[in-house]
């Protein structure tokens, strides 16, 4: 099989691939987030498992 690189930025890549963005609030671990961790609660949104297939896109 041979190798692909796809830039998923453009348009044209993501078709290719049948990929959507999808976009949500989220922290970056480690980091100082004192302006959005005090205006966010938790959400099970932000962990790698969660099933976001019913979003509106």
């Amino acid at each position: 099989m041979p190798r692909v690189a796809l830039d998923l930025n453009k348009t044209e890549d993501r078709q290719k691939v049948k990929g959507q963005w999808r976009v949500g609030q989220g922290l970056v671990p480690g980091e100082p987030n004192e302006g959005l961790t005090a205006q966010i609660r938790g959400c099970s949104a932000r962990l790698a498992d969660y099933d976001d297939s019913s979003w509106e896109v």
